[in-house]
């Protein structure tokens, strides 16, 4: 793939912690574009966020101005429906602030990502990112497979990164979270050993106040839901809590986004978790992970809920290294 789209796509994980693909344009909205803008860029289409995106690149900046980018990017919108965004090696100084006068979507991979139109707006060099106070979702993902699933410790981030299906520049920001926040250690040369600082429960209770609930957003849907059992309905099947009067799933952002179901934000019989991450990498028999279920529920004012995550908590068999 291109060296340029490869570097946008470490870019945008790196800065957001979302998992982002980048592929060429569909024929069938090729075929809908200007000939003069498929002379003028390499177009490519991903998702962040949910919103689907036209990557237009741009192989050297020429004579256009900021004000011909933001036509070229109202073109390419009316030709594909989706949301352009130009991708160029270099920009000059003096451009940067006109573009973003003009509210154009663009991306310096490494340099510069302003996104107007998904409200983003990052100038950072990667290395001088500060890590985030919130944990990152990959870093949580990694400390609830440790304790539920397999033991990392001594594993790299290029491994860790293949065993739970994230990107290794994601991963990479998330092992220099845990290091940050004293609860694991990197060690070695290159490449570099995860280990963590605490084992089993000492972990789980050293990490909780950083953990967050990973329901992302909840939608509903009155169609039937096939998915990982989630919320009330799972911790009554962990439990005694008697189960809800409507199906609850959890899935991925990626999970959701492929669906072919009609969802509402307020209206529908079912109910679906979108979480930060895909429940399936920690699921057994087709039910959420009982760290992840607790997380998304310890905040209920309910009482019979809250004797139930305590108990399910009291019962989990950790795992140590």
């Amino acid at each position: 793939m291109n060296e340029i789209i490869v570097k946008t796509v470490s870019y945008i994980e790196l800065l957001t912690g979302e998992k982002v693909t980048i592929k060429p344009l569909d024929t069938k909205l090729r075929e809908r574009v200007p000939m003069y803008l498929l002379g003028a860029y390499d177009l490519f289409e991903g998702a962040l966020f949910d919103k689907r995106l036209c990557f237009a690149l741009v192989d050297k900046e020429a004579d256009t101005t900021p004000a011909q980018y933001s036509k070229r990017a109202q073109a390419l919108s009316l030709a594909t429906g989706l949301l352009p965004v130009f991708l160029m090696v270099n920009v000059a100084s003096y451009n940067l602030q006109r573009l973003t006068n003009k509210r154009v979507n663009f991306i310096v991979p490494g340099k510069q990502l302003f996104l107007p139109a998904l409200l983003m707006d990052l100038g950072k060099i990667i290395e001088d990112v500060p890590m985030p106070e919130t944990i990152p979702a990959t870093a949580q993902l990694v400390i609830l497979y440790h304790l539920e699933v397999a033991v990392l410790n001594g594993k790299t981030g290029k491994e860790i990164a293949a065993i739970i299906g994230a990107s290794t520049a994601n991963v990479t920001r998330g092992l220099r979270w845990l290091v940050e926040k004293g609860l694991a250690e990197l060690s070695g040369g290159k490449p570099k050993y995860l280990r963590f600082k605490f084992g089993g429960k000492a972990l789980w209770n050293a990490s909780l106040d950083s953990l967050r609930n990973p329901v992302l957003r909840i939608v509903r849907t009155d169609m039937s839901l096939q998915g990982l059992t989630c919320g009330q309905n799972a911790l009554a099947e962990y439990g005694m809590l008697i189960e809800a009067d409507h199906e609850m799933v959890a899935m991925g952002p990626k999970e959701y986004r492929a669906i072919k179901q009609d969802t509402n934000p307020l209206y529908g019989e079912n109910e679906i978790q979108v979480w930060i991450y895909d429940p399936q990498i920690l699921a057994t028999n087709m039910m959420v992970d009982k760290l992840s279920l607790y997380l998304s529920m310890r905040d209920s004012d309910d009482e019979r809920i809250q004797k139930e995550l305590k108990t399910m908590i009291e019962e989990i068999l950790w795992l140590e290294d």
